[in-house]
């Protein structure tokens, strides 16, 4: 991708899949409080459980697999567990803290949009050595519309005081993708093991896709 092609002068970016190598944490966390409990669940759980996200997936668990305390219980577990994990282990993906302190350096604005909490997004930039870079760190906690709606983005875009065309979202979930693109911000697709599968829908649905933070 070459980034002149857009005029982009603000980057948007996804957190979990996009900036973190957080995804594998999640189908392991599951998983082990699966095993926990002595339950039986089929080869595929990863799969079924990851496009859920937190409180769904926590649901799901609870009543699919009939777990101890329920629903309420299944998230604090998992919430505390994915709480350390996000604030001592989860590592940037591969090449990421270079490209954005060249994007920085070449006075581009870094921005961050994610569905996961600031307690998890915030501890792990900061354990990455990154947090400082980002002009704006926001979560599903400072907008009124979730991912999926092309307000958010637009929103965004008032925030940042700048326009549509100079804006480009990056992310891993192809959900969030699409809502990006009919928003009219410049849209790129990150690859991500989780999402692999959708490659040939991201590439329908995005301006560019790229497979490494090498590639922006």
């Amino acid at each position: 991708m070459k980034e002149n092609d857009y005029s982009v002068s603000h980057y948007i970016f996804d957190f979990d899949g996009t900036l973190v190598d957080s995804m594998p944490y999640w189908g392991k966390t599951m998983v082990k409080l699966l095993d926990e409990n002595g339950v039986k669940y089929p080869d595929n759980i990863i799969n079924i459980i990851t496009p859920m996200g937190l409180k769904n997936s926590c649901r799901y668990l609870a009543e699919e697999f009939q777990l101890p305390g329920g629903e309420k219980a299944v998230l604090q577990t998992v919430f505390a567990d994915m709480t350390v994990l996000y604030r001592e282990v989860i590592r940037a993906k591969k090449g990421v803290a270079d490209k954005l302190k060249e994007l920085k350096e070449q006075g581009k604005g870094l921005h961050v949009l994610t569905a996961s909490p600031h307690i998890w997004v915030d501890a792990c930039l900061k354990n990455n050595g990154i947090l400082d870079l980002f002009d704006d760190v926001w979560t599903f906690e400072d907008f009124d519309t979730p991912k999926t709606d092309p307000e958010t983005y637009k929103d965004a875009v008032k925030r940042i005081r700048t326009t549509l065309n100079e804006v480009a979202f990056l992310d891993d979930n192809i959900g969030a993708c699409r809502a990006a693109k009919e928003s009219g911000i410049v849209t790129i697709g990150v690859f991500d093991e989780t999402s692999k599968n959708d490659r040939p829908l991201f590439m329908k649905t995005c301006d560019a896709y790229i497979d490494g933070f090498d590639e922006l």
